[in-house]
Parts: structure tokens; sequence; C-alpha cells
């Protein structure tokens, strides 16, 4: 029950859920399950799952003082009914201005600007033994340097890994524990839905508690990392983001899931192919920059001349 409701709000509102309330739910989740987008919209404001469809955005790393811009808004259709939506477009995030994290230090040698297609090159190289396809780039976007997607199949399925490497760092708001105003904004949002459509007081009972504990729970925080940086870490069994501040004014978000990229009718059913621990990772290898290794760049330029744009 919970990971349902769960899921609704992640997906609807970008990455977090906790599904309730049995097929009261079910419309939603299928309506929102497209947009379950990167949380990495809501960081700074503190929305562990970032209230991304509902509030009208998709995601971002955030200023800390900062209302987030509004990008493009969700198009979705309402109402319990699973119909279909169009996915969310990627809009342009802001970012906090300085990173108060120690840096990690990148490998010496020649540099050229990080493009999509070395994001995938170097995500492949980073990730576990498997199978590998489903290589992507994302929409240009403000304050993102690149965007790279590769799916990841080790013998139990494909599951899709998206790295984000931003301009910015993790925000004082971002890595707080405490809700936002805009998280809780978010969950009354869903609440208010989910009791609208109850039928039965038992219904209306289980989304005022599921409220209640989302409103009032402790967020993940932030923690700086041995070898340099802050990383904050948001993932469960349904998949999640680990954001690491590389501490040079790049932040690198790596986000696995239980779904697939939207293939023009949904997302279809996918497994989350990474561990937080191998997540982070990934987040934090010292490879990642605004600038990455030359010869890699360039390998990945011959390697994906072509990618294909998902949102």
């Amino acid at each position: 029950m919970e990971e349902r409701l769960r899921e609704m709000f992640r997906q609807e509102m970008s990455a977090e859920q906790e599904p309730p309330l049995g097929g009261l739910v079910e419309g939603a989740v299928r309506e929102g399950r497209h947009r379950r987008r990167q949380r990495r919209a809501w960081l700074t404001a503190g929305v562990t799952g970032a209230a991304a469809a509902l509030a009208v955005t998709a995601f971002a790393v955030m200023p800390g003082n900062a209302d987030r811009s509004a990008g493009t808004a969700a198009t979705a259709t309402a109402g319990t009914g699973g119909t279909s939506a169009k996915p969310i477009e990627m809009p342009a995030p802001q970012l906090a201005a300085d990173s108060t994290s120690t840096v990690i230090k990148q490998p010496r040698g020649s540099k050229l600007p990080v493009t999509d297609a070395a994001v995938v090159e170097q995500l492949i190289k980073l990730l576990p033994k498997g199978r590998t396809s489903g290589y992507a780039k994302g929409p240009q976007e403000k304050n993102r340097y690149a965007f790279g997607q590769v799916y990841l199949d080790t013998g139990k399925g494909p599951g899709m890994v998206r790295a984000f490497v931003y301009k910015g760092g993790l925000s004082a708001q971002a890595c707080s524990t405490k809700p936002s105003a805009r998280r809780i904004a978010a969950l009354k949002i869903l609440r208010d839905r989910l009791l609208k459509a109850a039928k039965t007081d038992a219904e209306r009972t289980q989304a005022q508690q599921w409220f209640t504990k989302n409103s009032t729970q402790k967020l993940p925080g932030c923690r700086d990392l041995a070898g340099g940086g802050r990383a904050l870490v948001d993932m469960n069994s349904t998949g999640g983001d680990v954001v690491v501040d590389h501490g040079n004014g790049v932040t690198v978000d790596i986000m696995t899931t239980d779904w697939l990229a939207w293939n023009g009718k949904e997302n279809s059913p996918g497994i989350v192919v990474l561990t937080p621990d191998q997540a982070l990772k990934i987040a934090a290898n010292p490879a990642w920059g605004a600038k990455m290794d030359a010869a890699l760049v360039k390998k990945a330029a011959t390697d994906y001349p072509s990618l294909p744009t998902v949102n």
C-alpha cells in the first residue's frame, strides 16, 4: 500500500513515492508513471521526491534561496481512469551558485568540454559488468553541461541509468533534513486528490496518514565524502538519485529507476540496476567535470555520433 503511494508521489512529482488506497490510486499511478522524472529538480527545495509534475516542472538543482524557474509544464491528464499522458520535458534548472564542499580533483591530462556522448562513454566505463544498450542524450538545458542515458542488463533484464553533469553545487536547502514548504505543498495536492477520490472512511484515513508521515519525516540530508565532495543519497527499492557536489562548480547526479525511457506510449517497467553504494561511487568518480579526458571525449564522438534525444 505505502509503496504504491510512494510510487505515485515519485512519479507525479519526480522521484519518491508511497502508494496506498488500492485501486483508488491505480489510475493516478499509471497517469504519473511516465513522469517519475529526475528528482534533481527539487534538490535544493528539499523535495526528496521532487514535486515535479504536480508542481508544474520536472527537475533542477537550485540555489539555496531560489524559487525554481518554471520550465515546461507537464501535460498529463488527471483522474483515475489510467489515461495515457505525454512525457514531461526537461526545463532549465537553477543551481546553487557556489559550493562549500571540498574538491574532488580530476586526473591530470589534456581535457575537452564534456559532451552527452562523453557522459555515455564514461558511464559505460563505470557501470557494473553487464550488457549495455539504450544509449541516449537529452535536450539542451541551461546550467547543465551534459546528460547521458544507458540501459544495463546484468542478467535480470534492463534497467535505466542516467547521468547529469550540472553547473553549480548542492545548496544548504538541498542538504536540509527538514521538509520544505514546497514539498509539503506538493504532498497536500496529492493528498487532496486522494481524498476527493476516496469512497470510504478507511481510504480517507489512509490518505491523511500517508500525508502526515511524509510531511514530517526526516529527509536524507548530505554528507561529506572522504575523497572530497558532498553527497546526497536518496534511493529506495524503486530507484532514486545519488547527487555528488564535486566542489569545483560541478554537480553529478546518477539516477536509476524501475522504469525505462518514454517510448511514445508509456514508461515500460525496468530493473533497479545500481545499489546506493554503486551509484555513489559512480557519481563521485573524479573523471566527471565540465571538461573531461580529451581522449575519451574524442572516442565518444566516434562511438556515438548521433544519439537519440530523450526527455
